[in-house]
C-alpha cells in the first residue's frame, strides 16, 4: 500500500510538470495570445507552481542536510533563484497589468517592470532549462533500459541522433531569437523573430529548453 502510495504522488508531481511546461510555453507566446491571455495565464502559472511547490515541501527542510556536491550546491543556488524569479516577476506583472490585476492600487513602475519582465522572463526560462536539466540522468537511464527489448538498441541510437538534432535546432533557435538581448536587455522589445506561427515558436523554444538542460548535464556529467 505504501508503495502504491508512493506511485500516486509521484504520477501527480509528474502530471503538474506537464501542466507547467504547458503553461510556461504558452506563457512565452504573449505576441500571439495577446496581454489578456498572458496575464490569466501567468495567474494559472503562478497558482501551478505553489501547488508545484507544496508538492515537493520536503526539498526545503533537506536543503542543510546531505553531503555538499558540486552538482547539489548548484541545484539548491538553481532552484532557489528560480523561486525568486517567480516571485518578482509576478511582482512586475502585477505593476503592468491591465485585466487580471487592475483592482489593485498599483499606478507607479511600469517602465521599469516591463524591463525586469522581459529580462526576467527568459532568464527564469534558462533556470527552468537548467533544472530540468539537472534531472537528465533519471530519463537516461530510462531509455537505456530499452537496451533490454528487440531492436531496443537500433532504438537507442535513434533517440540519440534525434537528441543531437534537437540539440542543434535549440542552439539555433536561441541565436535566431536572439535571446542574449532579452537576457542582458540590449534589446528591450519584445520582438516576433522568425517563427512563421505559435506552433513552430513553442517547438523552437522546447529546442530551447532541450539545448540548456542537456548541455548543463554534459558539463556536469549527469548523462
Amino acid at each position: 500500500m505504501e508503495r502504491l502510495g508512493f506511485n500516486k504522488i509521484l504520477i501527480i508531481k509528474r502530471c503538474f510538470d506537464v501542466l507547467l511546461l504547458f503553461l510556461l510555453e504558452v506563457l512565452m507566446c504573449f505576441q500571439y495570445t495577446g496581454q489578456e491571455i498572458h496575464e490569466w495565464i501567468g495567474t494559472a502559472m503562478l497558482l501551478s507552481v505553489i501547488l508545484h511547490n507544496l508538492l515537493n515541501i520536503r526539498w526545503y527542510s533537506s536543503i542543510l542536510k546531505g553531503k555538499d556536491t558540486i552538482i547539489r550546491t548548484l541545484q539548491i543556488i538553481v532552484n532557489l533563484a528560480l523561486v525568486v524569479d517567480i516571485f518578482l516577476m509576478m511582482i512586475s506583472g502585477i505593476l503592468m497589468s491591465g485585466y487580471v490585476f487592475t483592482w489593485m492600487p498599483v499606478t507607479a513602475g511600469a517602465y521599469q517592470a516591463r524591463l525586469f519582465h522581459l529580462a526576467g522572463a527568459h532568464w527564469g526560462y534558462l533556470l527552468i532549462s537548467i533544472h530540468m536539466g539537472m534531472h537528465f540522468g533519471m530519463m537516461n537511464k530510462m531509455w537505456k533500459k530499452l537496451q533490454n527489448y528487440s531492436y531496443g538498441k537500433l532504438l537507442l541510437q535513434a533517440l540519440k541522433v534525434l537528441e543531437m538534432i534537437v540539440w542543434v535546432y535549440g542552439l539555433y533557435a536561441f541565436i535566431v531569437q536572439n535571446i542574449a538581448g532579452y537576457l542582458f536587455l540590449t534589446n528591450q522589445f519584445y520582438l516576433w523573430g522568425t517563427a512563421s506561427n505559435m506552433l513552430v515558436f513553442i517547438i523552437q523554444n522546447l529546442a530551447m529548453l532541450f539545448f540548456f538542460g542537456k548541455t548543463i548535464s554534459i558539463l556536469l556529467k549527469i548523462s
